[in-house]
């Protein structure tokens, strides 16, 4: 089937030496048809491919919890592309609806939201320095560790329930003057987040005699 809008087609089989022909009616429903990407942090522009939609008809889209998060016009053979960044929720498989407004044709397929982190404050320090970890994408109200090199667990929080995550932590007795790890786990998103980007510095505490 080609690009057509939504609605009742009749297709005519006719043969070419009886004369005889035979009808049957096809409805052509609407549909999305692609997601790009289909996988990332919050904030990622995706683009969202449909037909079989109405001809030049206002087609919604929405995402997850996130109602109208987009909202387009379909071509004259009930086509659309919409494109859009994805806004704040919990991490997972979220389900994209494309609805066209006056054909009441839908159209369903899926993103999944994956955990980012966003800040870290600051990005080196002496062993006792505080560190902040800001993030989203993780599982609403999880429970989340946080990992600096081989010290597992510590820092520990919880996810608010929309996925966004503060938590701070002490650093504690390591070798200095490299990048560290760091590694934050979310306890039911599965996904762990690591980042090379904190620098634990050196500094002489004491001098004897």
């Amino acid at each position: 089937v080609d690009c057509q809008p939504a609605g009742k087609r009749i297709i005519k089989v006719q043969g070419l030496n009886s004369g005889y022909s035979s009808n049957a009616s096809f409805e052509i429903t609407g549909g999305i048809t692609s997601v790009a990407p289909g996988a990332g942090p919050i904030g990622t522009k995706i683009t969202v491919f449909g037909a079989g939609f109405g001809a030049e008809e206002k087609v919604k889209i929405d995402l997850g919890n996130i109602s109208n998060i987009a909202e387009v016009t379909s071509n004259k053979q009930g086509e659309f592309t919409a494109s859009f960044a994805v806004l704040s929720q919990a991490s997972g498989a979220k389900t994209i609806m494309a609805t066209g407004l006056k054909s009441r044709q839908i159209g369903m397929d899926r993103f999944v939201v994956t955990p980012i982190i966003t800040l870290i404050s600051p990005i080196e320090g002496y062993v006792g320095t505080k560190v902040r970890i800001e993030g989203n994408g993780f599982a609403s109200s999880e429970s989340i560790r946080i990992d600096l090199n081989r010290s597992m667990g510590i820092g520990r929080g919880e996810a608010d329930v929309m996925g966004r995550l503060v938590i701070e932590f002490i650093v504690d007795a390591q070798s200095g003057d490299k990048l560290s790890r760091i590694g934050i786990i979310g306890r039911e998103s599965r996904r762990p987040c690591y980042i090379d980007t904190f620098k634990i510095l050196s500094k002489i505490d004491k001098i004897e005699p």
